[in-house]
Parts: C-alpha cells; structure tokens; sequence
C-alpha cells in the first residue's frame, strides 16, 4: 500500500522550491509578529505600573510592584533576544538556500 496524500509528499522535501521557501519566510514572519505582540504586551503592563506610581499609589507599593516587573520584563527580554537570535539563524540559513537554488 503506497498510501494517499501525505504519504506521497517527496522525502525529504525540495527546500530549494519557492513555495517551501515562501512557507519558511511567512512562519519566521509570524514568529516574529508574536515576539512583537508579546513586548507591547509587557509594555502596557509597564505604562500601568508607572501611571500607579505617578498617581500616588503609596511609595512601597509602588517600589515592590516596579521591582517585580523589572524581574519580569528582565526574563521577558532574555526570551525574546534569545528567540531573535535564533531566527536570524534560520534566516541565514534560508538565504543560503536561495543562493544556492538561484545559482542552478
């Protein structure tokens, strides 16, 4: 039995083919969209924490809830500069392919 669908996909895949190429530069797209998504999230948590801290809040509320974000925002970033380097891998990986694919 050789199968349908699936089973009949080419193993491994031609990675110098433009719609494998197309798919690979949209999914680094989106991943990087969700680390974009992601930062302005923690920076709205930011903009919260410091309108408190403008507003009065009292100052030992205000010193414990700013340190806890910085930790927060400290593992945040480490996760998101980690990520991008790793992508910028990835990317240079793909173009080494499209050099390789445009020089046949």
């Amino acid at each position: 039995m050789t199968g349908e669908g699936v089973m009949n996909m080419e193993y491994p895949p031609d990675l110098t083919s433009q719609p494998t190429i197309s798919s690979l530069i949209a999914s680094i797209a989106l991943e990087r969209l969700s680390i974009v998504e992601a930062v302005h999230a923690e920076t709205e948590k930011l903009y919260s924490k410091t309108d408190a801290v403008v507003s009065g809040a009292p100052y030992s509320e205000k010193v414990e809830d700013l340190l806890q974000l910085n930790d927060h925002l400290d593992v945040i970033m480490k996760a998101v500069i980690s990520k991008e380097i790793y992508i910028e891998g990835i990317m240079e990986i793909i173009d080494k392919i499209v050099e390789k694919s445009a020089a046949r």
